[in-house]
């Protein structure tokens, strides 16, 4: 499947994010929820059933598929991850509030994602200092965040961006969304 996004230019926070959420339902995903009320945007929580994450990590992350799959002779064995979709509003659309993640990590999963809409900045250290650099990632590129690794989004000031996002989760414990340790991090504005 592919997730095409063309916002409105100008649009503002909520129509933007109840446009995603009608491309991402349009698409044939299964939805399990979403969360609107971030300070940056949102996500979408897609279902864990295999034939819908087989289906995400065909579209999205092939060329990483051994993060998200064991492979016996022809078959895939899923790894256990959580498919979402994320979407940062532009900072046009709040004014001067916030259009980043927090700077944070986890302690009970790593992160895979794909820009599908771009581009975006992205704040990476392996430790709780914030970097002076940011890495750029453009629609098409994937990024690998490790277990414990510090990380943050910044979008852009003028479009939405998007990410599928994949949650792998470690062997003993299934993270969530309490799975968070916020650090400190300089304002962007």
């Amino acid at each position: 499947m592919k997730l095409e996004f063309n916002f409105t230019p100008g649009q503002d926070k909520q129509s933007g994010l109840d446009y995603a959420l009608g491309v991402v339902k349009n698409s044939g995903f299964k939805i399990v929820s979403h969360d609107f009320n971030r300070s940056w945007g949102g996500f979408i929580t897609l279902s864990e059933d295999d034939k819908n994450r087989e289906v995400f990590m065909r579209s999205f992350f092939q060329r990483h598929k051994e993060e998200l799959a064991e492979v016996d002779g022809r078959r895939f064995i899923l790894k256990d991850f959580t498919p979402k979709i994320l979407i940062i509003c532009p900072q046009k659309s709040f004014g001067e509030s916030l259009y980043a993640t927090s700077f944070q990590y986890h302690n009970q999963r790593s992160e895979l994602w794909k820009v599908l809409k771009g581009p975006i900045n992205v704040a990476r250290s392996l430790s709780d200092e914030y970097p002076g650099y940011m890495s750029p990632a453009i629609k098409g590129d994937h990024i690998k965040i490790g277990l414990g690794e510090r990380h943050r989004l910044i979008g852009n000031r003028i479009d939405y961006t998007v990410l599928a996002e994949a949650w792998i989760h470690n062997l003993n414990y299934r993270s969530d969304e309490d799975d968070i340790v916020r650090l400190k991090a300089p304002d962007i504005r």
